[in-house]
């Protein structure tokens, strides 16, 4: 009889590695570190790179040959499908979601299996050449609500330095459904978009206060992201740190995230391969500045602001959030 042996019946599974959740219980606050980063001249400082997805691995007995279907409805509508001989590593689960799976053959189904993943931000994921890739939903907001999964990509190149392999590729087309391509890199860089998405924008742009200060270049990137048609969407530099560091955080400010979880998700690029990154550096805190120079009692307000000065209307802000926040 064709079973899951794991994960089991209602289990509650971790997506994020031992390493990544031990950098999220560190306290770092202390951390002194007057740096100010050299995102032009991008440095590569360790082989090893923590800031892979962990994944789950379903495995089933007998030891054959099937197909895994995983789908967060019991009626299995555009299931996730994977092969595999007694087991298949998944990459792509979101957090605090609930999931149902079942394993077929020919001739052979086996009972679905249900089980949810663990509510913890942020989702790293795996895209196989990349590297710092993560997605920019799951995180809660102040008034309770959550940042949509599944939309909004950060990481690094995936043609320039660092090259996605097909295998990555292919994660990105067909496990996340990316449409959109928003390429921060200059003109140096000789940028591409080896996936061939739909919508591709390239903008070249400047991390932390120097790209706060350059209104026009904000009013395109933030223009492409109030099309909903752009949606899921990769963004990215070349290192996924410091340019798209400055937008994934002013988008979690607009949305409510609060500066704890904003300042994590900036660190988490020291998991990468790029070294360390810290709040209390001087790149960071002249972003806080630069954004604190605009009116507003909130961040999310001076974030509001600060874009409206840039040109965006309200009613693409009130789109961005339209598209970005859970009801």
């Amino acid at each position: 009889m064709l079973t899951i042996t794991s994960p089991k019946p209602g289990e509650t599974v971790r997506i994020q590695s031992t390493v990544q959740q031990q950098f999220l219980d560190s306290d770092r606050t202390k951390v002194k570190d007057a740096s100010s980063y050299a995102w032009l001249s991008l440095e590569f400082k360790t082989q090893r790179d923590r800031s892979l997805g962990a994944g789950l691995t379903v495995t089933w007995e007998p030891c054959c040959e099937a197909t895994l279907e995983i789908s967060e409805d019991e009626g299995f509508s555009s299931p996730l499908t994977l092969s595999g001989k007694g087991e298949c590593f998944v990459t792509v689960l979101k957090l605090a979601t609930r999931y149902f799976a079942r394993v077929r053959t020919a001739t052979e189904c086996s009972e679905t299996v249900s089980f949810t993943t663990e509510d913890r931000a942020p989702r790293f994921l795996t895209v196989e050449g990349a590297t710092n890739v993560r997605d920019c939903g799951g995180w809660k907001t102040k008034d309770g609500r959550r940042v949509r999964q599944g939309l909004f990509y950060r990481g690094s190149e995936i043609g320039g330095r660092i090259n996605a392999t097909e295998e990555g590729l292919r994660t990105l087309r067909e496990q996340l459904g990316i449409r959109a391509v928003l390429d921060l890199r200059g003109p140096t860089a000789q940028p591409k978009d080896p996936l061939g998405a739909d919508y591709y924008l390239n903008v070249p742009f400047s991390a932390y206060h120097n790209g706060i200060y350059i209104l026009p270049t904000m009013h395109d990137v933030f223009k492409f992201l109030a099309d909903k048609r752009h949606y899921p969407m990769y963004f990215h530099c070349m290192g996924g740190a410091d340019r798209t560091g400055t937008i994934a955080f002013l988008v979690n400010a607009l949305l409510g995230v609060s500066e704890t979880d904003l300042a994590d998700d900036f660190e988490l690029t020291t998991l990468s391969l790029f070294g360390v990154r810290s709040r209390n550096s001087q790149s960071y805190l002249g972003l806080l500045s630069a954004i604190a120079a605009y009116d507003g009692e909130t961040l999310s307000e001076k974030v509001e602001n600060y874009l409206l000065a840039a040109g965006i209307t309200e009613e693409e802000i009130a789109t961005i959030r339209e598209i970005f926040l859970e009801d």
